[in-house]
């Protein structure tokens, strides 16, 4: 049995892992180039052990990966495009059955990367094992929240460093927080300062839970959201437009929630939103509109116009969303935080906290690490371990799959934790080394040594 990766022979995963396999005295893997797959349909084949690595990154991949979902007219999108999600998605999904067809032992299952990587059937699937996860626009479009709002029924804007709410009363004069130490959008009611969700046009009350019967967002039948079909592809569904974002928010009396593409990594297209009275709205994005056009871009902007604002949601639309409730972090020294804990054969083996100001807290948006001691400290042991376990349970949905990078947060006050996303192709954390000390390639072909049973006992990937 030899080893060989699908991937792209430049990006730096391959490069890490190869470095490691060969690390551990075995022999080079093969490459196969994700360009290859998809042209030629060239993979591996029988007696080959395969790790399957990110397509992303690669302009040309990605414009043939549209084309294979679909997109006939695909072209290369400018750098930092988005677009085409959905259709890259589809395409993923057949180059995968090509790489399976080939007869190769995979280490990472198509379907799981699959699933991973469509944020709402991953949703489903993290709810349905138990695992906890922020509540998402679905239940009938009732969006039911965890935990009640207050006696008026009405979401509040909390602090993320203390649960403070920032929406104060207008009687004190004690003006909203503003973003900076916490990272989190305020929005305070500059006539009144009461604190409630209108319609952005008419300024009509917004409606309580569960007052409108609205379009179920969610197939009661199989559990998985009703903008999938059963090819796991989503098609614009119930929020398929911004005016469909914020009367589903309305439903759900949410005020703040997170908006993710169906599809895709590393913060790209994702906005943190907050509405308040009137027309007053605030988005932190990395998004940058430019002639009707979107970019992931690496600097973290606001929005509070909401002509922009329906611009972006509009556009990201047409590939599919996803709507999570605000899920308050927890923050140190005065950065809001959130770990990426890198689950290897079973055990929570690598943590990187990531630190922001923003609501943001990808490292490649200009945010720092954080001291792994610190937050443990400040969590305690009980908690951090509780959390630990969480992110191996997730991992536990993908059991034929050696690796997942699970982002975790903690919940204002550290007593609560939640699960934010499972990312395929998470394990690119350089210079952070386990217990043992191996990074995370280093660690994954250790347990295939070890005999992961994921693999086929029978296959050594020291012979061949």
């Amino acid at each position: 049995m030899r080893l060989a990766v699908v991937g792209n022979p430049e990006n730096r995963r391959v490069a890490q892992f190869v470095a490691a396999v060969e690390r551990a005295g075995l022999r080079t893997p093969e490459i196969f180039p994700w360009r290859d797959v998809l042209l030629s349909g060239r993979v591996p084949g029988p007696g080959s052990l395969v790790r399957i690595d990110s397509p992303g990154e690669n302009a040309e991949v990605d414009r043939l990966l549209r084309a294979l979902g679909g997109d006939l007219a695909a072209e290369p999108a400018e750098h930092g495009e988005i677009i085409g999600g959905a259709a890259a998605f589809a395409g993923l999904r057949q180059a995968l059955g090509t790489v399976a067809a080939g007869g190769g032992t995979l280490l990472n299952q198509p379907a799981d990367i699959l699933t991973m990587t469509a944020k709402p059937r991953c949703h489903a699937v993290l709810s349905a094992a138990g695992i906890p996860v922020p509540p998402a626009l679905k239940d009938g479009g009732t969006g039911t929240p965890a935990a009640k709002e207050g006696a008026t029924g009405i979401p509040s804007l909390e602090d993320g460093t203390t649960g403070t709410p920032t929406l104060k009363d207008g009687a004190t004069g004690t003006p909203a927080a503003k973003e900076g130490a916490t990272g989190i959008p305020s929005l305070e009611d500059g006539t009144t300062g009461t604190p409630t969700l209108k319609d952005g046009a008419t300024g009509t009350p917004a409606a309580k839970e569960g007052r409108t019967a609205v379009p179920s967002l969610e197939d009661g039948a199989t559990g998985v959201p009703a903008w999938e079909d059963d090819s796991g592809r989503a098609s614009p569904g119930p929020v398929d437009s911004y005016l469909a974002l914020r009367a589903a928010m309305r439903t759900a009396g949410w005020n703040r929630v997170f908006v993710k593409p169906a599809y895709g990594s590393s913060a790209s297209g994702v906005l943190a939103l907050a509405v308040g009275t009137g027309r007053r709205i605030l988005a932190v994005t990395s998004v940058e509109l430019s002639q009707g056009r979107i970019f992931n871009n690496l600097r973290v902007r606001r929005y509070d116009d909401e002509e922009s604002i329906a611009a972006i949601v509009d556009r990201l639309a047409g590939d599919g969303l996803h709507v999570e409730r605000w899920y308050p972090k927890a923050a140190l020294d005065g950065r809001v935080l959130d770990l990426r804990v890198v689950v290897i054969a079973g055990r929570a083996r690598h943590v990187v906290v990531r630190t922001s100001r923003s609501p943001m807290t990808n490292l490649h948006l200009g945010n720092a690490r954080g001291d792994v001691a610190a937050v443990r400290a400040a969590a305690g042991e009980r908690a951090w371990d509780a959390a630990m376990r969480t992110c191996e349970r997730a991992a536990e949905c993908f059991p034929r799959t050696l690796h997942a990078g699970v982002d975790l947060m903690f919940r204002t006050g550290w007593r609560e934790h939640a699960v934010a996303e499972v990312n395929a192709f998470g394990d690119l954390l350089p210079g952070v080394l386990s217990a043992d000390g191996l990074d995370t390639y280093g660690a994954q072909v250790a347990a295939v040594l070890e005999g992961w049973p994921g693999a086929d006992a029978r296959h050594d990937p020291a012979s061949g």
